[in-house]
Order: C-alpha cells, then structure tokens, then sequence
C-alpha cells in the first residue's frame, strides 16, 4: 500500500499549471509566442525607421506606451491569478490518499472518496510529483515529498501495473 498525505505547497501547484500548459496547450501557447514575438520585431523595426527618419509624433509615443502598458497589465494579471488560485486546492488541512490493491481511497477530516484504478485516463511523471488525469482537465496531485508510506521508485511501477497504462515522462 502507498499513502500520501497532500499538503499541497504553491510550488506544487505551479509545477502542475507548468505541465498542464506542456500537455494541453502547447500549440495554442507556440502560436501565442511566435505571434508576440512577430508583433515585437514589428514594433522595433518600425520603432528604428521612426527614429531614423525623424517620423515621431506625440500621438505615435502614446499608442506605444498604451501598448506596452497593456502588454504589462496583462502579463501581471496572468502571473497574479496562477499564484493566487493554489489557495483554493485542499484548504481544509490534510488529506490523505491511499493506493490499494483494490482501488484508491482519499480520506479528509469528515468525508472519504473511493476511486477504481480504470477511471485514470492518463498518468504524468514530472519532475518528483505523479499526475493521474481522470478526464481532459482534472488531474490528482501526488507531490513525492507527500509520499508518507512506500518509496516513490516501486509506486510507479505499482501504478503501471494496476492501470494497465505506461508513465508519460514529461521533461
């Protein structure tokens, strides 16, 4: 039997959003950085023959500042929101989540969840924490520092085994 006992650390949680934006979005977020990168080199090439040619106007400096602030406002918000949302996983002390031989078990102070083995869709490895996504969007965490009983070689093997599935090692 392998048990965890999740207290879920902000690190954890934005190594989670890390490799659910590898696995999910990786296109939309390529597309998102060519885009901004194009629309960058845009703006310091344009930026260059203003400057050369004397074409600056104050109307010009202002759309640009506008941009760029918005570009900033936007960046800030995307950061704050992901640090903040961590706060919201396992609030109410600690649960614990036991792999048996005939399912899994996740205990909190006043409920219990019990899970079958077959509900797992697909199985991350990333860095020292397991990922079990039970459907597109909703995963169980299992930071390796959370693992209380068994050793974290034997639980993938012990999860492979069980599932039928391999580990998709993430790097």
């Amino acid at each position: 039997m392998f048990v965890f006992t999740l207290g879920i650390t902000k690190q954890d949680y934005l190594q989670f959003i890390k490799l659910h934006k590898k696995l999910r979005y990786k296109l939309l977020y390529t597309i998102l950085n060519i885009l901004l990168g194009v629309i960058i080199a845009a703006l310091s090439v344009m930026a260059v023959l203003f400057c050369v040619e004397g074409l600056w106007t104050t109307s010009l400096i202002r759309s640009y500042l506008l941009f760029a602030a918005a570009l900033v406002f936007w960046f800030l918000i995307n950061r704050l929101t992901v640090g903040l949302n961590y706060k919201h996983i396992y609030p109410f002390g600690q649960n614990v989540i036991c792999f048996e031989d005939d399912g899994i078990t996740e205990k909190a102070d006043k409920a219990e969840t019990r899970m079958q083995y077959d509900a797992i869709r697909e199985i991350c490895h990333y860095r020292d924490a397991w990922y079990l996504y039970v459907d597109k969007n909703h995963a169980v965490l299992l930071p390796g520092h959370c693992l209380t009983n068994g050793d974290a070689a034997s639980f993938g093997a012990f999860l492979s085994g069980k599932t039928g599935m391999e580990i998709k090692e993430i790097k």
